[in-house]
């Protein structure tokens, strides 16, 4: 039997169909060429934009700075965190975060301008620059120092005049003693020319006449000298309470124009970096550059949460403990080692923790006053040596020792209340009893009034327990 062949007609056909599935391809080829060359000139006219758009907010050199690179750890864009930086610096110059650059620079300019101006029709040359802000702070807290002390000097002198009055007073009433003797004398020679009147009272009329006026013009000359007197002294009241007025002005002044204490303690010292806790440390992002040294303690707060406020609120009295708190114990460039000193209950640290010391701050040496005895061990009897170890801790950790509460005093740190015995009836016969309840009232009477000047001048007051706190040094205190 003969192979079956294909006959001309069936390959004519084959060759025809596909000619027509390659046709369809080809056009259906050619619709998806055209289809995505008009998606890719949108993608690419759309990219155009784009970089169009955000060329105004930033160049390519500006996207490659440390700035932009950083890690964003708060959450948003970097602009958004460059925004709050920006809002956080208004709210610290001008308490109104919501202000605008331009309206920042000319309401401070302006602020300084009016401050300089008043201080000129005062006849008080001091040149303020808006350029510096801290450098014009620091003339006007110059110049108030020198009222104070014009002030001081006003006392000294009212002092002194009304010393002065008193003693001229003393004068006065000396020579009005000695004026009423000599009336008495006069009385009694008048008594004794009334007695011979009968015969002499021609003789004596001249006399007695003469010795009336004599006294009336010794009385009128006293009176004249009493009332220059008073109104000397009337002046120097109105003088004192004139220059009383000007140092609460410049005090108040100075209080909306100084450093305030819990603005600063809400800028953290630095943060967790690294967390080892097999070996319980952890490193953190200061170091050699940031003038840390070893023993240096750190108090550390979520960063979540944010820092305390350094006065607490009436309704929370509470220590303002944060997660754990932390000792350096080995210093290197840009980072430093630190042991865990203890963890509070359920906290576990993690990378981005902030830290705080109260005293501890690389660009600004702080003022404290430490008046009192205290306690850091605990043994219920607060001692001098204490004390003298809250010194030792504050120059340790780079802050300044001052003897008194003044208007250049950062924070006052104060030891417990001193207690005052209560005499029983058989102790307030006994004089040593009483010595010592003396001693204790003076005690707490010196301790009551550097509390309240520094409670006036608007000085932050710290107890032991919250130094300790702020400073991450409570437990290590103990021990």
């Amino acid at each position: 039997m003969p192979p079956i062949s294909a006959s001309p007609q069936n390959t004519r056909t084959g060759l025809i169909s596909w000619l027509i599935v390659f046709v369809i391809l080809f056009v259906v080829a050619a619709i998806f060429a055209i289809y995505y060359d008009v998606e890719f000139n949108k993608a690419q006219q759309t990219t155009t934009d784009l970089q169009k758009k955000y060329a105004a907010l930033a160049s390519e050199s500006d996207l490659t700075t440390p700035e932009f690179n950083k890690p964003n750890r708060g959450g948003g864009t970097h602009v958004q965190r460059i925004l709050k930086q920006r809002d956080a610096e208004a709210r610290t110059i001008s308490g109104n975060d919501k202000m605008d650059f331009e309206t920042l620079n000319t309401t401070v300019a302006s602020t300084l301008q009016d401050v300089e101006n008043q201080l000129k029709a005062k006849n008080v040359a001091v040149s303020l620059t808006a350029d510096n802000l801290l450098q014009s702070v620091r003339l006007l807290s110059n110049q108030v120092l020198q009222c104070a002390d014009a002030v001081a000097k006003s006392q000294a002198d009212a002092k002194a005049a009304n010393d002065h009055a008193i003693q001229v007073t003393q004068e006065r009433d000396k020579m009005l003693g000695e004026k009423d003797k000599q009336i008495a004398a006069l009385q009694s020679e008048l008594q004794t020319s009334q007695a011979q009147f009968a015969t002499y009272q021609q003789s004596k009329n001249t006399n007695v006449s003469e010795i009336e006026q004599s006294a009336k013009n010794v009385l009128a000359e006293h009176q004249r000298r009493n009332d220059t007197l008073q109104a000397e002294l009337a002046k120097v009241t109105t003088d004192h309470s004139s220059l009383m007025h000007q140092f609460d002005m410049l005090k108040d002044k100075l209080n909306r124009l100084r450093i305030n204490p819990n603005e600063s303690l809400q800028r953290a010292d630095g943060k967790i970096t690294r967390v080892q806790l097999g070996n319980g440390t952890v490193f953190i992002n200061i170091g050699m550059g940031e003038s840390v040294t070893p023993g240096l303690t750190f108090e550390v707060y979520d960063q979540h949460k944010g820092l305390p406020k350094l006065t607490p609120n009436a309704d929370d009295l509470s220590l303002p403990s944060g997660k754990a708190s932390i000792e350096v114990i080995k210093v290197m460039n840009g980072t430093s080692e630190c042991r865990i000193i203890k963890t509070a209950p359920g906290q576990t640290l993690v990378e981005g923790d902030l830290i705080e010391n109260l005293v501890y701050d690389p660009n600004t040496k702080y003022n404290f006053v430490v008046y009192g005895l205290f306690d850091l061990t605990k043994s219920g009897t607060p001692n001098a040596s204490d004390a003298e170890m809250v010194r030792q801790l504050i120059t340790r950790w780079g802050g300044k020792l001052q003897d008194h509460v003044s208007v250049d005093t950062d924070f006052l740190v104060l030891g417990p209340e001193p207690a005052v015995p209560v005499l029983s009836a058989e102790d307030k016969d006994n004089p040593i009893a009483q010595r010592r309840f003396e001693e204790a009232q003076k005690a707490l009477d010196s301790y009551l009034s550097v509390k309240k000047q520094a409670i006036e001048l608007g000085v932050p007051v710290l107890d032991q327990n919250r130094f300790l706190t702020f400073t991450g040094y409570y437990d290590q205190a103990g021990r």
